[in-house]
């Protein structure tokens, strides 16, 4: 069954090859290289802005708050900064 068939494979994960980025006071773990470059490649309010949002899952009003901008700025630097990653991620 496929149930079954899902058993038989396990995935290791290994800390080794994952990074850490620190954002805004949190250790944010991720494990895909590439990834890990173009958000490192981000200025620093843009990469809190991305980690903060997609990896903790706050809100802009929430974002807004905890880096003391405003919020349709926070809207504004992720959709760019998306904008930057994916560029970045095409051309790699």
């Amino acid at each position: 069954t496929k149930e079954e068939f899902n058993n038989l494979y396990i995935c290791d994960k290994y800390k080794c090859l994952s990074q850490i980025i620190k954002t805004a006071g949190f250790l944010i773990e991720v494990e895909n290289e590439q990834l890990f470059e173009a958000i490192s490649n981000l200025p620093e309010q843009n990469r809190n802005i991305i980690m903060l949002s997609y990896w903790l899952g706050m809100k802009d009003k929430d974002i807004s708050k905890k880096l003391n901008i405003v919020r349709r700025t926070v809207n504004y630097l992720r959709k760019n900064s998306l904008q930057q990653i994916k560029t970045y991620l095409e051309n790699y």
